[in-house]
């Protein structure tokens, strides 16, 4: 064999040989996995994303079973760490053996339940996709026992160290702390080994026989197990005015005590919300909430207590139907010049540094509004902002004189879209459409000059919703050339936007327009009144050039009842 050959056969050789991780490496891994998996565990919502809910929770429970099933020390390893159970899966018999099971009572922390307030019933959603109902006394009753759990850990920990203490009494009078047992046993042993060997004999035996005790104490208790358990997550859906009050009543009615408290979903704000029965809500100790829900609620310093009881945790706020009588959304930002009704509260606290995701229904918001909430001061973790906007305005206000005055469509609106329009009684008609039309550019410039450094937002729905009259149209026809030019390049300049959602616009040279100047964007879809979609469009082939942009992985229109074009790449 030459030189030559000899030398490859020994490189051939080398790449085949299979390098195994140290034991104590490969626990490591599995121990920082498992970080991974808790965290996605107590998930208790995703909101945009490429990814839903249900996706990822089946993801993870895949990749658990992935692990445990590639050798006995991973599976030992992956149970020792997971803290998080989900629907109780895990054994409920505290009789028998939890051996063979990834999920162990003693180990949980957290423990996140569904609930559905429409049906008002704890359930699990199974992998066949069928519904398993809990009754509330078997929540209860499950909840009382993981508490309990936690709670004998607490106590046996101060009967070891009050036990420990007295054995060094007994054992040795130089030792009077247990926590410096040992290394005074160790310093014993330096100036007298045999009389040191003794004590530390005695000591060693009087501890055995305490965690003896101790352990009898604890089976005598709940069977030898003791546990961490510490908050409880609740995934409750469909939350409609004090709900969520009810449901934690009932749970507490046994005086139950969840030593890290209780995070939920969704909590609704309404009219009906008091301040005793966001009192009440602490008192339950709820002390985290991801979605708030504000539906037409005329009480601003409700608004405000809930935001200052639970701004750190608020992700996502959804505004259902806003009151005209106050800007919220100057409120809850803490811009100082804001006053509320009464006129005797200003906040300077920016309750809505955390929030992440904003969706506004229902009610109509100005380009103040926006400037706002996009703005990176207010809110520098925003990723999501669907919202609604007059487009009759919005289409009057970015359009030409030369527009107006050849498109019978482009008509002002008398709604409160868009613009605050000034409230001076003595200026003239003219002078206070030359002053909306100055405030509207000005803001708009804003706008744009706020989202063009934005590298956060990774969704927009921009929607239309006019509350005095029907919007005309949304094609070509309808859409003057300037709204095309101005609102797409608005959308393009937005780094890393991913997600785009519009209502009633129709205009294939809109849509294209963006993807020409944004490559970031993955998904866009529209919906359309069946009374804007033109004949000719009603199969979708005008949008077929979308097919022309790789970087689309789906391009979806809605109308006319059914989905009209649906690309997917």
């Amino acid at each position: 064999m030459s030189h030559f050959d000899q030398k490859n056969t020994v490189m051939f050789e080398n790449q085949k040989k299979i390098i195994e991780l140290p034991l104590y490496i490969q626990k490591l891994i599995i121990k920082t996995i498992c970080k991974y998996i808790n965290s996605n565990l107590k998930l208790i919502d995703i909101v945009g994303g490429s990814i839903s809910y249900r996706e990822n929770e089946s993801s993870i429970n895949n990749f658990m079973i992935n692990i445990a099933l590639v050798c006995d020390e991973w599976f030992k390893t992956l149970s020792n760490n997971i803290r998080v159970s989900v629907d109780f899966n895990y054994k409920l018999d505290y009789k028998s053996s939890e051996k063979y099971t990834i999920i162990k009572r003693e180990n949980i922390k957290y423990l996140k339940l569904h609930f559905a307030h429409d049906t008002d019933s704890f359930y699990h959603l199974a992998t066949d996709g069928l519904e398993k109902n809990f009754s509330l006394d078997f929540v209860k009753d499950n909840l009382k026992k993981l508490s309990q759990l936690s709670t004998i850990t607490t106590v046996s920990n101060e009967n070891n160290n009050n036990n420990n203490n007295n054995n060094n009494n007994n054992n040795n009078n130089n030792n009077n702390n247990n926590n410096n047992n040992n290394n005074n046993n160790n310093n014993n042993n330096n100036n007298n080994n045999n009389n040191n060997n003794n004590n530390n004999n005695n000591n060693n035996n009087n501890n055995n026989n305490n965690n003896n005790n101790n352990n009898n104490n604890n089976n005598n208790n709940n069977n030898n197990k003791i546990g961490n358990f510490k908050r409880l997550i609740i995934r409750n859906f469909g939350v409609y005015s004090d709900s969520l009050n009810i449901l934690l009543n009932s749970l507490n009615d046994d005086k139950l005590y969840i030593n890290g408290g209780i995070s939920a979903l969704e909590l609704d704000i309404n009219n009906k919300t008091t301040m005793e029965s966001l009192n009440q809500l602490y008192t339950f100790n709820l002390k985290k909430i991801f979605t708030i829900y504000i539906t037409k609620c005329d009480n601003e310093s409700v608004i405000l207590e809930t935001f200052k009881l639970y701004s750190k945790s608020i992700k996502n706020l959804c505004v259902w139907e806003l009151s005209s009588k106050y800007p919220l959304f100057q409120l809850l930002t803490g811009c100082s010049s804001i006053k509320t009704i009464d006129g005797g509260i200003i906040n300077e606290i920016n309750y809505l540094s955390n929030i992440e995701y904003i969706s506004i229904y229902n009610c109509l918001i100005t380009l103040k509004d926006i400037i706002c909430l996009i703005s990176p001061n207010n809110l520098p973790k925003l990723k999501k902002f669907a919202f609604n906007v007059c487009f009759n305005n919005l289409i009057y206000y970015l359009s030409t004189k030369d527009e107006r005055s050849q498109n019978e469509h482009i008509k002002r609106c008398k709604c409160s879209g868009v613009i605050i329009e000034p409230t001076e009684s003595t200026i003239s008609n003219e002078e206070r459409n030359e002053i909306i039309q100055n405030q509207f550019d000005l803001d708009w410039n804003e706008i744009e000059k706020i989202l063009k450094v934005n590298e956060k937002i990774k969704e927009i729905k921009l929607f239309n919703l006019c509350k005095t009259q029907l919007f005309t149209g949304s094609d070509n026809k309808y859409l003057p050339e300037s709204f095309i030019t101005k609102v797409s390049s608005l959308i393009s300049s937005i780094k890393n936007l991913e997600r785009l959602g519009t209502r009633d616009i129709f205009s294939p040279t809109f849509f294209e327009s963006i993807l020409k100047n944004n490559k970031s964007i993955t998904h866009i879809q529209t919906t359309v009144l069946n009374a804007n979609i033109p004949k000719k469009f009603e199969d979708g082939q005008p949008f077929d050039f979308v097919k022309n942009y790789s970087h689309i992985k789906e391009f979806k229109i809605i109308g006319c009842q059914k989905v009209l074009f649906n690309y997917k790449n």
